[in-house]
């Protein structure tokens, strides 16, 4: 079993099957029967499956994780490498003035956490830390960037782990119709606010397609508008 969030399971099972499992074939990959097997695992260092997979949903990464472990434990014993994962939102919405994001560590069950160093972090302790984010001061993506290096050891060694984390921040943008019926939801970069929560005073209401938003009545001119919790203005 392991505590590391689902992205970051396919990540280490990636990692532990391109290195561990050439060995435990012990040279079967070598026959060309298996010429197909060998070129697969060696597309797993390819930087189009990172980018997959850091871009996977949790619930696809989960299920993909538990798929590799089956497949992988029907040849051989899964051996997975010693992991650290940085445990942060993968966007977070944010107003006008600075927020506190809050970060953990999560390793793997073989590995026994001795000591954390953060970079990017404003506050810190054993395995806990948060990072200030600022407001976006123009319309380009704001991405933040942390990383963590982990004194840890495992039963035979000790060792070193890098984990890093993305987040993505979000200024919200509303654009109403002249009717008041209908918004278009983004955020600063114009990228669509897509399954968000929205409330249109005391209304509730989540984005569809597009960041839209179909109302059945007028929105009620002066009702405050908060985009996942974030004021984002009134009706006028």
């Amino acid at each position: 079993m392991t505590t590391l969030p689902p992205r970051q399971q396919v990540q280490q099972l990636v990692a532990s099957l391109r290195r561990r499992l050439p060995g435990q074939l012990e040279g079967l990959l070598d026959h060309p029967r298996f010429t197909a097997g060998r070129e697969a695992l060696a597309r797993l260092d390819d930087e189009a499956v990172a980018a997959a997979v850091a871009a996977m949903p949790p619930e696809e990464a989960e299920a993909i994780a538990a798929a590799l472990r089956e497949r992988w434990a029907a040849l051989a014993e899964v051996e997975l490498e010693p992991t650290a994962a940085i445990v942060a939102p993968d966007e977070v919405w944010i107003g006008h003035r600075p927020i506190a994001i809050s970060l953990s560590i999560e390793v793997d069950d073989s590995v026994t956490v001795d000591e954390v160093a953060w970079d990017g972090a404003t506050s810190q302790s054993r395995t806990t830390a948060s990072i200030t984010a600022q407001p976006p001061t123009d319309e380009r993506p704001a991405i933040l960037t942390v990383r963590a290096h982990v004194r840890a050891r495992t039963t035979t060694a000790r060792t070193i782990l890098v984990a890093t984390a993305r987040i993505t921040l979000r200024q919200p943008r509303i654009l109403l119709s002249d009717d008041h019926r209908r918004l278009l939801v983004t955020d600063h970069t114009g990228r669509p606010a897509l399954g968000v929560l929205v409330e249109i005073g005391a209304a509730r209401h989540v984005t569809g397609a597009g960041g839209a938003i179909e109302l059945d009545a007028r929105a009620p001119t002066g009702a405050t508008l908060t985009v996942a919790g974030i004021a984002a203005g009134k009706v006028t």
